[in-house]
């Protein structure tokens, strides 16, 4: 297991509880709960800082110009940097595949990013889970088992159709990747979390 994932595992079975606990009690929960809940969880198992974490810090590479790193943290002996992207999908989520493509638009972005780590924090409903294990629709990434993994690149990324893949825009938006599947767990309502980490 790698540095980055052991020293992240308290945080992510701490932050698995606490959403756990959000959906059994029917509290109302959206992506920003999420990053705000995970802030918390750095705090209370990871050993950080409020002052080590940085949230919304703008990505410097040109291709994402705009664009924003969900949440940042340096810890406080600077031997550790980790970067987090998030994404909740839920409900009668219109459009699954440019929903698909907002996933690999983080990788794109992460692959990208300089972090001694980098994770993509996966929350799901059945609806969207529904999509990313039909078969026809390719996503093998999804049904990783835990530490296993597979190559991202544009190559794997043209086997999609263009409305998932849009941001490639022919310049190899994507560095190439190993995306790896680190935790998961099962929460009530038919949600589902999973935690990726990007290696380079």
């Amino acid at each position: 297991m790698r540095i980055g994932v052991t020293s992240m595992k308290k945080v992510f079975n701490y932050f698995s509880d606490l959403i756990q606990r959000r959906f059994s009690k029917s509290i109302p929960t959206t992506e920003d709960s999420m990053r705000y809940t995970f802030f918390h969880s750095l705090i209370v198992k990871g050993g950080y800082r409020p002052e080590d974490i940085v949230l919304e810090q703008s990505y410097t590479n040109p291709k994402f110009k705009g664009s924003k790193l969900d949440l940042y943290a340096v810890s406080k002996n600077k031997t550790m940097s980790a970067a987090f992207e998030f994404k909740y999908h839920r409900g009668n989520v219109a459009g699954y595949t440019s929903k698909a493509g907002e996933l690999f638009w983080d990788i794109a972005k992460l692959a990208n990013f300089k972090a001694k780590s980098k994770f993509i924090v996966y929350l799901t409903d059945e609806n969207m889970k529904k999509y990313l294990t039909n078969p026809r629709n390719k996503h093998d990434w999804f049904s990783l088992a835990v530490d296993n993994s597979v190559i991202i690149d544009n190559d794997y990324a043209c086997k999609y159709p263009k409305s998932l893949t849009i941001w490639i825009d022919g310049d190899n938006y994507i560095n190439k990747c190993r995306l790896r599947l680190c935790f998961q767990s099962v929460l009530p309502k038919s949600h589902c979390l999973k935690i990726y980490e990007i290696e380079d």
